[in-house]
């Protein structure tokens, strides 16, 4: 899996509006400067994500493991300022990153692909990379919900809800805008009581934010 999949926050009356808008991540301001958006994947030097994820086979078994993922650097690309995520598999690459007025970007190819859209809204769709990283492929992302308080062992966040189907398999990623990815989701074709069953989850285990 790639954390390039790989995870809340835009303005009645004025105050009205940007209360409105705490509840998709905007923060309430009486002052005259502009409210700032939290980006939708937070990049500094030094921040970090400890993830757990655990496979489930149709017989039952389980399969476990962990990775890391943490912000190695910054870059300039094309004279703009990057920051380069790096994963703790084997063989795979850091990726130079950049957040656009809140959306997190990947650059891939020579060009930035949009992977998680904030602010966004429920019902909202839009194509971004898909999750395994192959070029070139891309899914359609729906925006679920926008206020999904998930558990995790890290704490609770308030997250977006995101779903997209890629071959077989359904996804749902659970996103918190200021924190990344929370908790993602993975749903095969076997059924359960009428229901696809989760086939993989992973989830965010602790992290460290500047």
């Amino acid at each position: 899996m790639n954390l390039r999949r790989i995870l809340l926050h835009p303005f009645c009356t004025l105050i009205m509006v940007f209360c409105a808008a705490l509840l998709v991540g905007v923060r309430c301001s009486t002052s005259t400067e502009p409210a700032k958006i939290v980006d939708a994947f937070p990049l500094a030097v030094g921040n970090q994500w400890q993830y757990k994820t655990e496979t489930y086979s149709s017989t039952g078994d389980t399969l476990a493991g962990t990775f890391a993922l943490s912000v190695d650097k910054d870059t300039l690309v094309g004279g703009e300022h990057y920051f380069i995520l790096k994963f703790s598999m084997p063989g795979v690459q850091g990726i130079p990153c950049i957040n656009r007025s809140g959306s997190f970007y990947e650059y891939v190819e020579n060009r930035d692909i949009r992977i998680i859209k904030h602010p966004a809204q429920v019902g909202e769709k839009y194509t971004r990379l898909n999750a395994t990283g192959t070029q070139n492929l891309f899914v359609d992302v729906e925006v679920l919900s926008i206020d999904k308080d998930i558990i995790v062992p890290a704490g609770t966040f308030r997250c977006y809800e995101l779903q997209y189907t890629f071959l077989s398999t359904r996804t749902i990623e659970y996103v918190a805008p200021g924190y990344g990815l929370i908790q993602q989701l993975d749903y095969s074709n076997n059924t359960l009581n009428g229901k696809n069953m989760v086939s993989s989850q992973t989830r965010l285990i602790s992290n460290k934010i500047q």
